[in-house]
């Protein structure tokens, strides 16, 4: 699954500022809700933009920062080789804290993992360990940001396929079919640049 897809999420997300800004959205849509419904609301979210049923609270403050800001960001993330800058700087977006800030850069292929509700409970982790309550400055996040990072780096791939595996009995799917879930944001044309191996290296760019 993550051999499969993550290399073509990483080539388009890096080769685009608006798949970027797509990814970062896709990261942020599928807090809360059954994941098995979020390529419909990522399809809702391109036709109708701010009026999509799926924006509400902060998903709503985290579109319009993307809409504003997707490219300045995504500029900036491409231009940090360290996983900890990295995390710190996507978790400008309003709402995304590190666990979701960290998902983003996985599917940019840095070698950091997503740890959801899923992973937190399938490692018998602190569900608080990481909690940012809207924070995301000072010396107590720079903190965590270091400690997530020491705790998923590396284990990329092992997350996202152990995730996709878990997620696939809850709805019924394969494995693969959920891991292929996340190229909906990605134009066909851009699912075409050459994949390479993974993981990939941070801030490498695969062509």
């Amino acid at each position: 699954m993550y051999q499969n897809h993550v290399p073509t999420l990483a080539a388009a997300i890096r080769h685009s500022p608006k798949v970027f800004s797509s990814a970062v959205m896709f990261a942020a849509v599928s807090a809360r809700t059954h994941f098995i419904t979020v390529p419909a609301q990522m399809l809702e979210l391109e036709l109708r933009g701010r009026k999509a049923k799926c924006l509400w609270s902060w998903k709503t403050s985290a579109f319009d920062f993307v809409q504003a800001h997707g490219r300045r960001l995504h500029d900036a993330v491409m231009r940090i080789d360290c996983p900890e800058m990295a995390l710190r700087a996507i978790c400008e977006v309003p709402g995304l804290g590190i666990v979701k800030g960290a998902f983003v850069l996985q599917m940019m292929g840095h070698d950091l993992a997503c740890l959801d509700t899923r992973n937190i409970e399938r490692d018998g982790r602190d569900p608080l360990a990481y909690a940012t309550r809207g924070i995301k400055t000072g010396k107590a996040f720079e903190a965590k940001v270091a400690r997530y990072v020491a705790d998923t780096f590396g284990r990329s791939q092992q997350y996202w396929d152990d995730w996709c595996a878990d997620v696939a009995v809850t709805y019924k799917k394969t494995p693969f079919e959920i891991s292929a879930m996340h190229l909906c944001f990605v134009p066909v044309k851009l699912q075409r640049l050459a994949p390479v191996a993974v993981p990939l290296k941070t801030n490498v760019i695969p062509f």
